[in-house]
């Protein structure tokens, strides 16, 4: 869909361009015999002109493909901040904090904006939410009242979630005997957070639990020889600090992307304090909502999903 929306962009771009020469292009012969510079001035206005108009027009039609557009081209120029730069939490109420990170390329072209909240868990309580039907983050956090809501599991054609899946300690679906070998299980067991590789998993105490694949970060290293770590796509995902508190975060754009082993590294700055964390199902499905008071952050997905983690007051 995106990708047809950007070639009509880029088609209205050009037709636009030709635009000022095919208005201008009449006039334009008897002055340019008549008073050369004079001629070359005025074109120069009409395509500045044209160009305010063109930036207008796609403003208008694609309000989010242009911030995007924007977003990712701004970045371009910002070589100097690399993965965080002088990242700080920003506290919005006790046991809630959030944050901006910039995550670069590994060819230090492009970098990524990466949206995070820290929460407390002696604060704040974790569930899996699992609706009838796939929804959207901002629909389930505002049909149960949670603080953030993200995007967890993945799924199959037919929305149905893939790997384990325990909300409000029922087994909702069993872990798989084959496949999702490097995957892990984020878990809240005996009311306190975990990650756990799938091999060291163990049922008991368990409350909610949702299980994902790759893990990224393990005793604050990075998990080594990860599939497709060099490929660029948007990205969710869950983290555990080293103090205890739950990190979520989510990319803040629809254009590129980053690689998971640009994440792992920009998820092991000093200041995020990360002991581990697992990757979420990214791409179109990767999506983030949150309000408390008067701030706010929505990550729009482009797809509906079955599974979210959602965050209470308690």
């Amino acid at each position: 869909m995106y990708s047809l929306q950007y070639a009509i962009i880029l088609r209205r771009t050009e037709f636009y361009f030709r635009l000022p020469y095919k208005i201008y292009s009449p006039l334009s012969t008897v002055t340019r015999q008549l008073n050369p510079k004079k001629a070359k001035r005025k074109t120069g206005i009409w395509k500045l002109l044209f160009l305010c108009l063109l930036l207008l027009i796609l403003y208008q039609s694609y309000p989010v493909q242009f911030k995007n557009f924007v977003r990712v081209f701004s970045s371009y120029f910002q070589s100097s901040v690399k993965n965080g730069g002088s990242f700080e939490w920003n506290r919005i109420a006790n046991g809630i904090e959030t944050g901006l990170f910039q995550a670069r390329s590994s060819d230090n072209l492009l970098s990524s904006d990466i949206f995070l909240i820290r929460f407390n868990p002696n604060l704040l309580e974790t569930r899996v939410i699992f609706p009838a039907q796939a929804s959207s983050a901002a629909v389930i956090a505002q049909a149960t009242g949670a603080i953030a809501t993200i995007n967890a599991s993945f799924f199959d054609p037919q929305s149905r979630p893939l790997g384990l899946l325990i909300q409000g300690g029922k087994i909702i679906q069993r872990m798989p005997t084959a496949g999702m070998k490097n995957s892990g299980i984020f878990c809240i067991k005996y009311n306190r957070p975990y990650i756990f590789y799938r091999n060291t998993f163990e049922l008991a105490g368990i409350q909610e639990a949702v299980q994902s694949i790759p893990r990224l970060i393990a005793n604050g290293k990075s998990i080594r020889d990860i599939k497709d770590q060099n490929t660029k796509h948007r990205r969710s995902g869950i983290a555990i600090d080293y103090d205890g508190h739950i990190i979520i975060y989510a990319l803040d754009t629809h254009v590129g992307g980053v690689s998971l082993k640009d994440l792992q590294k920009a998820l092991l700055h000093p200041k995020l304090n990360i002991h581990s964390a697992l990757n979420l199902d990214g791409g179109k499905s990767s999506q983030l909502y949150f309000k408390y008071g008067n701030q706010s952050k929505h990550i729009v997905g482009l797809v509906q999903v079955p599974v979210f983690l959602a965050f209470f007051e308690k």
